[in-house]
């Protein structure tokens, strides 16, 4: 897999992706292919037990991780689906040549959208902005 992960913290998200309670951290690093890491919240604050990384074509996470695609340019954490937990949604502004895409994962199941799916003209850099 190409490497990725620098820029750690250029984009950053607050909610509550576990449900139980405690704000969590999403902070993506987009350099390369890029990442984003998930830091849990607890009584104490943040802790790195249980962090998960994010990359492209694992953990549910759709797409394969390429040099350029900046996963994680942009990242937000809402609830997605109406149950009340908080779910992942992940910009990738450099994906498919700078068309960009932006990448959901609800319950562990990943989806993308890109330029046809939000009927947008190629090179946009779409998923350079999230908002939740």
């Amino acid at each position: 897999m190409p490497g990725g992960g620098g820029e750690a913290g250029t984009s950053l998200a607050v909610g509550d992706g576990d449900g139980d309670g405690y704000a969590d951290v999403l902070a993506g690093a987009p350099g390369g292919a890029g990442r984003a890491y998930l830091l849990h919240g607890s009584a104490a604050g943040l802790t790195g037990t249980g962090a998960v990384t994010f990359v492209q074509g694992s953990g549910g996470v759709p797409g394969a991780a390429e040099a350029g695609d900046r996963f994680g340019s942009a990242v937000t954490l809402t609830d997605l689906n109406g149950d009340g937990t908080a779910d992942a949604a992940f910009g990738a502004e450099g994906e498919n040549a700078g068309d960009g895409t932006v990448m959901t994962l609800t319950g562990g199941v990943g989806a993308s959208c890109g330029t046809s799916a939000l009927a947008t003209a190629a090179g946009q850099g779409i998923g350079a902005v999230l908002t939740g």
